[in-house]
């Protein structure tokens, strides 16, 4: 399991790449799940978030994305962003006590 915090401001493409780096993400997430904590998002670009969905489900192909507590602009983000790629089946929403891997 991978556990990432996004920032409180989640702007830009460049940004997820960059996350991604500074927490030692591997490139190769098969077989992985992924647990974004969004709480303390306060504002979140839509390329963000695309980008996430993007480089974690598409690129690394992570087998799953869990978003814990996420603001409802965030979540429904997400979500749109998962559709769009075909990727819905692989994206979960949860409280934080309902997260297990």
């Amino acid at each position: 399991m991978v556990e990432l915090t996004i920032p409180r401001l989640a702007g830009t493409r460049d940004a997820v790449v960059d996350l991604l780096r500074e927490h030692d993400v591997p490139q190769d997430l098969a077989g992985t799940t992924v647990v974004i904590s969004g709480r303390d998002v306060v504002a979140s670009s839509a390329s963000y978030v695309d980008e996430l969905v993007r480089q974690v489900l598409d690129v690394r192909a992570a087998a799953e994305l869990v978003l814990v507590s996420p603001p409802d602009q965030f979540r429904d983000r997400v979500l749109e962003a998962a559709q769009r790629r075909g990727v819905t089946n692989r994206v979960r929403v949860t409280t934080a006590v309902g997260v297990s891997a």
